[in-house]
């Protein structure tokens, strides 16, 4: 490099700054290991204690594989995070991740080093952390993805399962008893564990909305898992959605055995004569 007289050349100044945008483009985090704001490509980054651990390989000027990315959560964080979004509404579920190195001498010599796609995202009061992976990692997958077995592996009510769950519903209104962990409802006659792993939405009260998995029921009584953070108010309404349980049996009971993807007929491990 030569250097002319009189003349200041400042050396990179290199940060990160992180990009995330949830899956519909509703909202966008924006973070920075600097230590102050500032703007960049148009977006307003705010300063975060980040760490993240990734793994993977080089190619070109990319990194690709896998990130895990820790939040500190300090008082400016706590500021955009919206924590029920992302405990019971799983707002950063298929959110895209975009990680830039920015040199703040000249920004506008930047690079992006990593692109992705959230997977498994955990929240507590002192930090977020999010797993994610890039298309290059999800390529590199093995195929077929599908195994074949008895049980069905579709996802329910998904583009080739073509079971409508609006059709399948439940709704019903929540009666005395309920609290955080459990909905009561004695109108319900379905059988007991007739909804187990499925799930229900609140359609009104302090909790409309909200949805929780029902880790068990029995007969008009719903077991949340995880629990609301206020209680289930009397008269409050909700629907309830049961959940595929793969089986022949269950499929025909859904009159879609056309569109079943499991293979009854395969003999068991216990089955095969060697």
């Amino acid at each position: 490099m030569t250097f002319k007289a009189g003349v200041n050349v400042l050396a990179p100044y290199i940060v990160e700054g992180i990009e995330i945008v949830f899956a519909d483009g509703s909202t966008e985090w924006h973070f920075t290991t600097h230590s102050k704001s500032f703007t960049f490509l148009a977006k307003d980054y705010v300063p975060a204690p980040i760490s993240r651990q990734g793994s993977g390989s080089q190619e070109a000027a990319v990194k690709v594989g896998k990130e895990s990315i820790t939040l500190e959560l300090s008082t400016d964080v706590r500021a955009l995070i919206d924590f029920d979004m992302i405990r019971h509404r799983r707002a950063l579920d298929h959110a895209e991740i975009k990680i830039y190195q920015i040199d703040m001498n000249d920004m506008a010599n930047y690079r992006l080093r990593y692109s992705g796609f959230t997977g498994i995202v955990r929240c507590n009061e002192e930090r977020l952390i999010i797993d994610s992976k890039d298309l290059f990692f999800l390529f590199k997958k093995n195929l077929p993805v599908d195994m074949y077995g008895e049980s069905c592996n579709l996802i329910f009510g998904g583009p080739i399962c073509m079971i409508d769950l609006d059709t399948i519903k439940v709704t019903g209104t929540a009666d005395s008893g309920s609290d955080e962990n459990t909905l009561v409802d004695a109108a319900r006659v379905e059988a007991d564990g007739f909804f187990d792993r499925g799930y229900i939405e609140m359609t009104s009260g302090t909790l409309n909305g909200e949805k929780a998995a029902v880790q068990a029921y029995t007969v008009g009584s719903f077991e949340l898992m995880p629990p609301f953070l206020s209680a289930i108010g009397i008269g409050d309404t909700y629907q309830a959605f049961p959940h595929c349980q793969k089986t022949w049996d269950g499929c025909n009971n859904l009159l879609n055995t056309i569109n079943f993807f499991g293979f009854q007929y395969i003999p068991r491990p216990e089955q095969v004569q060697v």
